[in-house]
């Protein structure tokens, strides 16, 4: 049976459930890889000096949750070295938006600097 571009119709289900299942296996692979990677946000100052970072509740960030503040150069590739921890801030989630999220230092000092911040959930 030829349809109208000349492609077998009866064909059409084979091919879809070969591509549904190479989605299925990627989709798997993604999720395994993924899965043991910490999620990192981009955290900035404003100019209040509030600390924001790029992710909110519609990344699983909820009231209350503590970050951990940290330069991005240094943590965790660097963080052997001497120093590499002096920057390193603990910070709670004080509102969340969708996208978006402001956090109150809790402990350490207010990042400073040109360094590239980075959030990472902190789970003591």
């Amino acid at each position: 049976d030829i349809g109208v571009t000349g492609v077998q119709t009866c064909a059409l289900p084979i091919f879809s459930a070969q591509i549904q299942a190479v989605v299925e296996s990627f989709h798997r692979a993604m999720d395994a890889r993924l899965s043991c990677l910490p999620p990192q946000f981009e955290a900035q100052l404003d100019q209040g000096k509030t600390l924001r970072i790029n992710a909110g509740h519609l990344s699983g960030l909820r009231l209350g949750d503590v970050l951990m503040i940290a330069d991005r150069q240094k943590i965790p590739a660097r963080i052997l070295e001497p120093g590499s921890l002096e920057g390193v801030t603990l910070a709670e989630v004080r509102s969340v938006y969708a996208y978006s999220a402001e956090l109150k230092t809790i402990a350490g000092v207010m990042p400073k600097g040109a360094a590239q911040w980075v959030a990472v959930p902190y789970t003591p």
